[in-house]
Formats: C-alpha cells, structure tokens, sequence
C-alpha cells in the first residue's frame, strides 16, 4: 500500500526489484494454452542488450488477473534458446519482469507462465517484437522516428499507452509503499542568459527580468518546510555556455530530471503587440495524463495572483509538437508538447509549466516590469501558487515511514521537527476517529505491537513545538500494509555454498529468496519457498554475499529494506586451476569451475604487464592463437564473481611453450678463437638445413642454406659476446619455424683488443694490426689531454696513416674493433706511443723568396728601414739573402727565415737585442741583459746564422768563412732538426723548434 500523494503526481511505484536470475530452458514443464489476453500495454526497456547485462520488460492488464504472472520467456531466433524473465515487482495489475542475459541473439516476446504453471503465448503483433544482445543487428519497430533535436527516445509499445516513463520510474523505490513525496524539488528556470537576451523593449531585457523574478520566487518558497529549490541559473549566463538554443533547452530540462523535481516552472516575458500573462502547459495525452490537470490548476492560480499585480490574465496555452509537418511522440505514442522544456520534463514524468509575465513591447505592461516592487510581487505570486498547488506548509511536520515490519509489529521513523519537544502517534480508524497510542514519545521512531499481518493500517505522527501540536490533513496519514519480513539468518555451508534459514512469519502463504548484488539490484533464486530455509550455490567463495528473504502475504511481500538483509562469505575455490596444451602457434588453456564466476579473462604476460585476449569468456576453456612457436608465454586466467577479478600471484600464472614439430632441437658451443660449433638433432624428412645468427636489430645473418650434415662451424665472431643461432630445416618445401625459443646461443673467447704497431713518419704515423674476429671497422683516435681526438670510425683494413702531425713529436695512439653492437674496451696499456721525425734543418730549400716574403706581408708587419744601410732595403731583398746564405752552407732557407722571424718577432725585435745589431738568431744574447754579437750587414748577420745553425745539424765543414763567433761552442752534429733545438738554442726552449716548424711550413 502506499501512502495518498496529490492525485496529479504520477507514482506507478513497484514493490522492490529483486532482478532475477535467467534460466535458459530449452522446453518449458508446462503445455502453452491461448494466447496472452487482457494485456494494456508492453513496454521493453532497451532494443539492444550488452551481454551480460539485464533486460527488463513490463506488462500491464486491464486489472489484476486472479492467475498472476511468476515469468515470462523471450526466445532467441536463431537458436530457439529461452530465457526465462521472473517477476521482480507489481502493483495494480502492472508486472515487471527482468533477467540478464549471456548469449548473443536477437530475442522476441515468447509466453509467459503463471502462477497455476499454465503458459500463454503472446499474438503474433507482440511476439515479433524484437530485441538484440551483444554484437547483432536485428530489425525493431519504433514508435516514433524522433526529434530533430534527438531528445526523445523511441521505445517499444502497443500504442495503447503505458502508465510510466521508464522501467528506471518503476523500480527505485525501495519497499516505499508507506512512502509519500514530502522534500519537495522545484526547479525554477530563469529563462535566456548569457548569450541570448531574448526579448528586448522599453528598455528592458527578458533575461534581466525571468532572473530576478525566479529569484523573488526561490526566496518565498525557501520559507516553506520539506522544500528544495534549485536554480538552472543563478546569474547573467547560460546553462551550457554554447550558443544552441536547442541544446540549452535539452539542459535545463535535465537539470529537472537529474535531481527528480516535483515542477519544473520556466520564468518569461512575452513578446509581439499583446498585454498580460499567459502560462503554457502539458496538453492533454495519455503520457503522464495528470499533467494537464496539474498544469490548469496551477495555470489558472499563477494568473488569478499576477492579475492583482496588474497583468490581464490571457489564461493557459498548450499545444503539440508540429515542425514543417513532422509530429514528435510520447513512448506509448501520444503526441509530444510542442515547448522543449515542457516536452522534455515530461517525457521523464516530470510535470513543467512556461509563465509569460507579460509582454515587454507593451508599454503598461513594461511600466511594471521595470519596477522592482512588481518584479518582486511577480515571483511571489508564482511561489504562492506553487504552494497551494502542493499544500505547503511553512510549519514542519513529522513524514513518517515504516522502517521495520516484523511479527505482529510495525516501526515508523521519522525525521527531527525544530523545536519539537514530543510526538503523538495515533492510529486512524475507519470511522475517522483516533486511537492514539503515545503523546509523549521523545524519539523520532515508535514501535506499535499488537497488529495483525497481512491487516492494512493508517497511522498519524503529529509533533509538540513551539508550545501546540502542528495541524494536519489526509496527506499527513501514512497508511502501510504489515507484511512482516522474515527473521533471517545466513550460514556458509560449503564450497560456494550459503544456506539462508528463516522464522516462519504467521500467516504466509510462500517466501522468496534474493541476493542483493553490489549495484543495488537483486538476484532471485525463488518465489516459491514454502519452507524456511534455502540452500544457494555456485557463490563467489571469498565474498560476502547479502541475502533478502520476503513473505508473501494476502497477497503482498514482506520489505526488501537492507535491515532485513542477512550475510554469510562461503570459502573454497577462488581462483581458477589452469591446465595448459601446447599446439602448434597456439595453447589451449582449461580449469575447473569456479564457485560465483560468470565469466573469465585470459591474458598473456608482456614484460612486467599483461596483454588480455578476452574479458568475457563463458566456458572453462580458452584456445590462443597466433602465438609464435618455440616461444614459452606465461597466461592468467581470472574469474568474475560479480563484483571484481580473482586475485592471483606469479604461481598462479601457467607457463607453456607452443611447437614446431618440424623445428630442430639445436646447441651451440665456443670452440675456438671467434668461432662456435652449431649442432643439432636430425629431423625426419629433412632435405637440408640452415644456419643464421640473429642480430640485435633483429635481422639474420645467414652462413648457409644448404648444410646436408647435423653441425656448423661459425667463425670471425665477435669474442666475448653472445651470439644467438637459428637453425631451420627443410621439409616439403617450407623452412621451419623462426621463433625465438629455438634459439640455442654462446660467447666465443679469444682477441677482443687490436694490437697495434707504430711506424714513425714526417709529419706521419703507420698504425698496423692484427685481424680482431667478428671486427666488422676500426676506430682510430689519439690521446689529447684527458680525452681523445678520433681521425675515423670507419677504417675497413686492419692498417691507417695518421697524417698533419708535428714532427719530432711524442703521440699516443688508440684502435679500438667494432664487433657488430660495442667497441672493444681498452685501458691505458692498449695506447701505442710514437714520435715522429724530426725537421731536418740540412736539405734543399722548399721556400722561395716570393713565398717568405708573401708570408711575411701577411703578418702585417712593416719591414723596418735601418736595413736600407745595411745592404737589405726591403723584404724581398731580405729574403734573397736569407735563400743565398742558406743555399751556401746546405741548410733549408723556410728554417733560417723561420728561426729569425721568431727571435726577432718579425723584425720588431723588442729584447736585449737590437735591430741595427743585425743579430737575428740572437746569438751570444744569452740572457735579457746581454745584448749578444753585433754584425755590420744583413748578410753578415744571416750568415752567421746560417753556420750556427750548421754547427748544431751537420759535421760538415763551412763553405763560407767562419762569422760565427760561437761557432766553436757548439757539439757538432747533436741537433739534426729543428726540434732538437730545444733546450740548446733557446732555453728552456720547450716547443722552440716546434714553433719553427710551423712557420718553415707556412713559407713554403
């Protein structure tokens, strides 16, 4: 029973769904009689099914059949599998049927059995009423083809139309049959903002207008008990912030149906040459017929108050849904509101209404609108009709609900009233008298005893505040029929085993057993228990299951409250045992049942994840494929006990290698210096063999594709690296597999460093060494500072000329062998050391007097004049002498003119030293203080240059007259190049002779 609502709310309210269980039954015990008869309407929830998923159906009957329906079957069209849909709820003669559903199929409406196990089978028209589960397509017919806008759903019926607006409206109670809306929801929507201004005259703005009017309405409703009201905007800006007024319309409607609104009122000013207020309404249809009622009561009410603000009363609007000829549809085929908001709301059962506060291009009614005052009267006077409409109260009273229903007894509950001090609890009797039972109880629930079950009771809770007891009407009853839940208990008794035990409840005439599944929703595993207890398997061992036992009686079940809920975890099997056989390029994969589990996944393990094969397997055994062979993979297998995965660790994970039976069992084995021996078993039939070693890029490098015998050997391998070998063979025409599992691998040992020899050339070092195995190039680099300086890295022959070097210069060199994926490692010992020769200052001239005197421009020095006196009155005159004094005693004229370009810097001189001096190896200038020889010429000075020079390269005698006055001084012989001049000539003289040579190569 339920308690009196205002007549104009639709509540075509279910006891609580228990959604059942499905059993396919491929003949069902019962004969199938006439066809269905009787039937108001059908309504099938969706026209297409996940699998796995729970479809539901409701059918309501012109009245209450004396047989009532327990199920209904759906048949799959290909396989003619049924599935049997139990009834989950009913109320007056309506009957909700639900059931998951595992096979993929298009379904149609088959019979349905009642409670006598007579069967009816539903008319030809109804039965090729079609749906569709998993991944099938399957013609349906729709009602309606939609809105332009998408906003309507096309659903399954009759056409005769069905009382509520989806399945979803018709199971969210729960065992509310004592429960009356007493939290009021109003949803006030100030229309336009933002982007849209709407209507604009006299220097207003609609959307200015609707907001403060909805506000002045929210502000009076807030005064009233049990109400909440919300705003689809509260400031200058639209709902969804894109400017599409169809999509804007869709969203304000949702905001109603999201938060379940008693009204949906929308707030305008009207537009285009009249004067007054107007309200739109639902119009006449069987979809939620009330709301038309609702809507002229309401109508009538909002313009009687605007008018005694000002506004002429236009009187109410409606109208349906006709754009350029296409008509628009309600699901039981009544033709839809023609306003978006009203059409919206009603389409899921919530009631709307459009208030036009006059017109903003009329100039009295403007004169109003621009008033604050009116503004406010305006909003006032919506809030005040609302609340006559709905029989607000602005003093709270006491909702009370049944909470608990046990033998003989009923609980009520009710929320706190402020203030209040005491409540009286009374029981209404048929001549509309009182038997109270308390006026003094202090809590906010009572127990009343001394009932009879199955017996329909009304009770009044009034509470004590402020000094008087509230007043009350009707709609302040509650009125509850007691049908006593059973006591009840819950018991592991096995391996995915509960028993459910119960006290036997006087008077009931059967029980029903359900488990309440994590979602909310229910599994029934019967309607028919005449004992008191049950036993439920094939349960997730490891989880608590919750379990709801109902009585039926006088027609009515017990409360599906969770307090009458009882719970018990079965233990056992949890995690699938897996047993795995190779194939080949595939494993099948089986386990045993697991205890609860409607499904499996099967996924193979890939580094340190896993990649899934499937999540829905409904069988205990699974077959992958396209593995590769030779290759051992790892699986999982999990169960789906309803709720969540099986767990599982690494042993829970089978391993398995899938095979090849033509591929050879091969090894393989270092026997020598970059070489491995390959070998393996004979394959029957074989004609041949190859032999390739796999890369690390992936790639094979083939050695033969014709080998007859069992053995390969493989040379000039890279030492101290793993090398990973194939062996195929030859059957029929076709290789065997290439897997990686028939890799067989091993590291050879022996040369893995190059030993290298140096070989010192002018301005030149030879680097020669020995083949390194598997070396495919050679590095070469030389030691510079703390790193290196690298010449190549591309060097194909075991030999390389490092060339621009310094003479008379100490180098460290390294080679290193790439092996194909590293460079060999070296350390200090594996430098080769050479120095190379020196710059002999004995020999024919390279230099020319054009090419010195060309290098010497270029220093940007100017050549000093004094030696106009002294026989040199330019460079080029300079540089003659300087290749005639050389030529005459055998020395190289590029040194002489080298040696005195870097003593004298160039002839700017600058030390103890002077130009006119004409000293320009600075000889006897033996420190800073020493101005050393002084000689009268050019020529004289070159010339004593020249022997000095001599002196220290050659034992040769002079071919000139001796001028060098430290001729004599000097070892013969002990300085044959430049280089060897450090330390002698110059001291210390580090790099001296090095300096030399750069410039003696720069003049040539």
């Amino acid at each position: 029973m339920q308690k009196v609502t205002q007549h104009y709310l639709l509540t075509a309210i279910f006891v609580a769904s228990l959604l059942s269980l499905f059993l396919a039954l491929p003949v069902n015990a019962f004969a199938d009689s006439s066809d269905v008869d009787n039937l108001s309407f059908i309504y099938v929830e969706k026209s297409h099914v996940a699998l796995g998923d729970t479809q539901r159906v409701a059918l309501g009957f012109d009245e209450t059949p004396l047989d009532e329906p327990v199920a209904l079957y759906c048949v799959n069209t290909a396989s003619e599998a049924l599935v049997r849909f139990d009834v989950t709820s009913s109320v007056d003669g309506t009957y909700l049927f639900s059931s998951g559903i595992s096979s993929a199929g298009v379904y149609s409406l088959l019979k349905v059995e009642y409670a006598s196990g007579v069967t009816r089978i539903f008319p030809d028209d109804i039965s090729d009423q079609m749906f569709t589960v998993g991944e099938v397509a399957a013609p349906y017919r729709l009602r309606s083809d939609g809105d332009s806008d998408g906003q309507l759903e096309s659903v399954f019926t009759d056409g005769t139309g069905a009382s509520f607006d989806s399945l979803e409206s018709a199971v969210d109670t729960i065992s509310e049959k004592s429960a009356r809306a007493r939290n009021w929801v109003f949803v006030l929507d100030a229309g336009h903002g933002g982007w849209d201004s709407g209507a604009v005259g006299n220097g207003l703005r609609e959307k200015d207008l609707t907001l403060q009017i909805a506000r002045y309405c929210r502000d009076e409703l807030q005064k009233y008990a049990g109400v909440r009201v919300i705003m689809t905007r509260d400031s200058d800006a639209s709902v969804t912030g894109v400017a599409n007024t169809a999509n804007e319309l869709i969203a304000r409607a949702q905001i109603a149906i999201d938060n379940k609104a008693s009204l949906f009122m929308s707030f305008h000013i009207n537009s285009g040459g009249g004067k007054g207020a107007e309200i739109w309404i639902p119009r006449q249809a069987k979809w939620y017929s009330s709301f038309n009622e609702l809507g002229e009561s309401l109508g009538q009410d909002v313009l009687k108050r605007l008018a005694s603000v000002g506004l002429v009363s236009r009187g109410t609007k409606n109208d349906y849904y006709d754009f350029n000829g296409t008509q628009l549809y309600y699901p039981d085929g009544s033709k839809a509101d023609s306003l978006s908001v009203i059409r919206n709301c009603r389409q899921y059962g919530i009631p709307a209404v459009l208030v036009e506060h006059g017109f903003i291009d009329n100039k009295y009614d403007s004169g109003l609108l621009a008033s604050p005052q009116y503004l406010k009267q305006m909003g006032q006077a919506d809030a005040l009709a609302i609340a006559n409409q709905f029989g607000l109260s602005k003093v709270a009273k006491p909702d009370p609900v049944v909470s608990e229903m046990r033998d003989g007894k009923i609980q009520l509950s009710w929320d706190s009233i402020p203030n209040a001090s005491k409540y009286a609890i009374a029981l209404c009797k048929s001549d509309g008298s009182f038997n109270t039972y308390t006026y003094d109880c202090t809590g906010t629930s009572y127990e009343i005893d001394g009932l009879e079950n199955g017996k329909t009771y009304t009770f009044l809770v009034q509470a004590y505040a402020n000094g008087d007891w509230n007043n009350y009407t009707s709609d302040d009853y509650l009125t509850c029929k007691l049908v006593p839940s059973p006591e009840a208990s819950a018991e592991a008794t096995g391996d995915g085993e509960v028993t459910v035990s119960w006290k036997a409840v006087a008077g009931a005439e059967r029980y029903a057993v359900a488990e309440k599944m994590a979602d909310g929703s229910y599994r029934t595993y019967t309607l028919d228990e005449k004992g008191t207890s049950f036993k439920v398997s094939d349960l997730a061992n490891g989880v608590t299951h919750r379990f709801l036992v109902q009585a039926r009686l006088d027609g009515s079940w017990s409360s599906t409250a969770d307090g009458y809920l009882c719970s018990a975890a079965p233990s056992g099997t949890v995690r699938p045992r897996v047993a795995a056989k190779a194939g080949d390029r595939s494993v099948e994969l089986t386990w045993g049942h697991v205890p609860g589990a409607t499904r499996y996944a099967v996924a193979v393990r890939q580094g340190s994840g896993y990649k899934t094969y499937t999540l829905d397997c409904a069988k205990e055994s699974y077959t992958v494929k396209g593995l590769s062979n030779g290759t051992s993979y790892k699986f999982l297998v999990q169960a789906w006990n309803g709720s969540s995965w099986s767990p599982f660790s690494e042993s829970d994970l089978v391993a398995c290698r899938p095979s090849d039976p033509r591929a050879p069992e091969a090894s393989a084995e270092a026997t020598g210096d970059g070489e491995v021996t390959v070998s393996w078993k004979a394959v029957a039939g074989a004609e041949r063999y190859a032999v390739a070693e796999k890369m690390a890029d992936g790639s094979y490098r083939t050695y033969t594709l014709d080998e007859k015998g069992t053995s390969f050997k493989v040379s000039d391998l890279a030492n101290g690296v793993t090398h990973r070998f194939l062996v195929q063979a030859r059957l029929d025409g076709s290789w065997s597999s290439t897997a990686d599992g028939y890799l067989c691998s091993a590291a050879p040992s022996g040369t893995v460093r190059p030993r290298v020899a140096a070989k010192a050339g002018d301005r030149s070092v030879e680097l020669t060494w020995g083949h390194v195995p598997g070396a495919t190039r050679y590095a070469v680099a030389v030691r510079q500072g703390s790193g290196y300086k690298t010449y190549t890295l591309d060097c194909a022959k075991e030999s390389y000329t490092v060339k621009g070097l310094s003479n008379g210069t100490s180098y460290k060199f390294l080679v290193q062998a790439w092996n194909g994926s590293s460079w060999s490692p070296f350390s200090e010992s594996d430098l080769v050391a050479c120095t190379t020769l020196g710059t002999p200052i004995m020999g024919k001239s390279a230099a020319s007097v054009s090419s010195m005197v060309s290098l010497y421009n270029s220093s940007g020095h100017t050549y000093p004049t004094i030696y106009a006196s002294k026989g040199a009155a330019t460079i080029n005159d300079f540089c003659q002498i300087v290749l005639e004094e050389a030529n005459a005693e055998g020395v190289k004229a590029e040194i002489l003119f080298a040696q005195a370009m870097l003593e004298t810097g160039w002839l700017k001189f600058g030390g103890s030293v002077k130009p006119e001096q004409c000293n320009f190896g600075g000889i006897g200038a033996v420190n800073a203080t020493v101005g050393g020889a002084t000689f009268g010429s050019v020529r004289i000075g070159l010339r004593a240059q020249v022997q000095h020079l001599k002196a220290y390269a050659s034992k040769e005698p002079l071919n000139n007259a001796c001028v060098d006055p430290r001729f004599d001084k000097v070892e013969r012989g002990i300085a044959p190049c430049v280089e060897d001049l450090n330390g002698r000539w110059a001291v210390p003289g580090e790099g001296y002779g090095q300096r030399i040579a750069r410039i003696a190569t720069q003049s040539i």
